[in-house]
């Protein structure tokens, strides 16, 4: 990894997705200045050999099951390697392998439907872990409800806790970027295709909802407003 570098760095990070039939390699690395670059690297038979043992090794009577390595490589030539079991991509293969004399629309249509599943439990994962992440930076004294706003463009950021009507306090109840990067791939990849505001309302008890305008909703006849309620176990306070 080190050598297909040009210049200084700061770590650079392998990314293996290991399937039975195949593997893909995709890496990145940091540069002094924080900017991301692409990390070209071959990958010669030694490597793709020592991995399928390493797999086997790892692996080795059913448990401690993977399909990805993250692999980061720090320029003081430290190392950190991720095991990471990636259950909706290994849920695809299944049915893919499995599905191999089912014709055609069928077999499309099936996974079509496993994709629109995994995209909803996603998206359930992606809407609990913002309203943790808002109660988890709540403030200690009393308050009503916890609002984070986003509006674009330009991406106008909000976060407060509403202690009685018409009274606020303004808070960084959750960092721009985490929410940010949280919201974008909710609507990028999930049921709420483009969207101009954003608002994800959470009280005391958990209890949250998201309400979304949709930039495009009109080209596809679709409601301009979209809300999604749930609940959560707000985390226990530490003493």
């Amino acid at each position: 990894m080190a050598d297909c570098i040009a210049g200084e760095w700061t770590k650079a990070v392998l990314t293996i997705e290991y399937l039975p039939k195949r593997k893909s390699y995709q890496g990145i690395y940091f540069t002094l200045e924080g900017q991301k670059e692409q990390l070209d690297i071959s990958v010669p038979f030694e490597l793709d050999a020592a991995l399928d043992e390493l797999h086997a090794t790892t692996t080795e009577g059913g448990s401690n099951r993977w399909n990805q390595l993250r692999y980061t490589l720090y320029s003081d030539e430290s190392f950190e390697a991720d095991f990471i079991w990636d259950e909706d991509r290994a849920e695809v293969m299944a049915y893919i392998n499995s599905t191999t004399a089912v014709p055609e629309p069928q077999r499309g249509a099936g996974l079509k439907n496993i994709k629109r599943m995994q995209l909803a439990r996603k998206t359930q994962r992606i809407y609990e872990a913002l309203a943790l992440a808002l109660l988890r930076n709540a403030p200690s004294s009393e308050w009503q409800q916890l609002v984070l706003t986003l509006t674009k463009p330009p991406l106008i950021y909000e976060a407060y806790a509403e202690y009685a009507p018409n009274r606020r306090e303004a808070l960084l109840l959750l960092g721009e970027a985490e929410a940010v990067e949280a919201l974008v791939e909710l609507t990028g990849k999930g049921d709420h295709l483009r969207w101009e505001r954003a608002q994800v309302v959470v009280q005391p008890s958990g209890a949250y909802q998201f309400s979304f305008t949709w930039a495009g909703a009109g080209e596809y006849n679709l409601p301009r407003l979209y809300h999604r309620e749930g609940q959560v176990t707000p985390p226990t306070a530490v003493s």
